[in-house]
């Protein structure tokens, strides 16, 4: 799929698992609508909260969004210090989590002595056609510590081609309602940040595209009623009692 921002990608992401699912299956005994080795490219990537056609949701959205950014630009791994009470059910033993992923990126200094993003930024700087440039989100260590927090996000990879900045995505599993909704701002962020800070080094240096992928695209039976009040179903040129599969 092609997208303009990441509202249209998340719109588009939508009315495909909820139309045009491959599969219906019941992980942790919870019905859920899937579809496997989904990609989008978003030509105009930002930070900015996703909009929605729920404009109740999208306050929502909106709110959290910037809580949550906050919440990673601390670094705090407390279950208490996160921005919902979603995070104490998947707390380890001692009240921490694994997916903050400011945390994870910017805080947790495991990649040759660096953190994730430092060690994809000094690689672009080093060599401006690098392909080694990958962030890492997703470690051995999250499986061991507390595997009710495995982290979704498995990397985030930068490249820069005729002077533009691109960067990759790769979930190995994403719940449409909880997780792209809020990740995608995250991943601009960082992207933008990736911008400014190369910006010294490649002055003529611009914001290319984003292209997220999942393993794993779904949303859960549970949520379908919110879901449908999001989807712009004009948007998709389609009638909304063809969604029988």
């Amino acid at each position: 799929m092609k997208a303009t921002t990441i509202s249209d990608a998340y719109n588009q992401m939508l009315w495909h698992v909820y139309a045009k699912w491959d599969f219906k299956s019941k992980p942790r005994d919870m019905a859920i609508r899937e579809k496997l080795n989904v990609q989008v490219t978003i030509n105009n990537p930002s930070s900015k909260p996703i909009v929605t056609e729920d404009k109740k949701r999208n306050k929502i959205i909106e709110g959290y969004t910037e809580r949550e950014l906050e919440w990673y630009l601390s670094g705090n791994t407390a279950a208490d210090s996160a921005p919902s009470d979603f995070w104490k059910t998947i707390e380890d033993d001692e009240g921490q989590i694994n997916s903050n992923y400011g945390h994870i990126t910017l805080f947790d200094r495991t990649e040759f002595y660096t953190t994730p993003y430092f060690f994809a930024l000094k690689a672009l700087k080093k060599d401006k056609d690098t392909r080694q440039a990958i962030c890492r989100y997703n470690k051995a260590k999250h499986a061991k510590l507390n595997p009710k927090d495995f982290v979704c996000t498995m990397y985030q990879n930068f490249h820069i081609r005729e002077d533009e900045l691109y960067s990759t995505v790769r979930m190995r599993s994403a719940d449409l309602f909880t997780g792209p909704v809020y990740d995608l701002p995250w991943f601009c962020y960082l992207m933008e940040k990736m911008l400014k800070d190369l910006k010294p080094v490649y002055p003529n240096l611009s914001m290319g595209q984003l292209t997220f992928s999942a393993d794993s695209l779904h949303i859960y039976e549970r949520d379908v009623d919110e879901i449908v009040k999001m989807i712009d179903f004009f948007g998709q040129s389609i009638q909304q009692e063809t969604f029988v599969k």
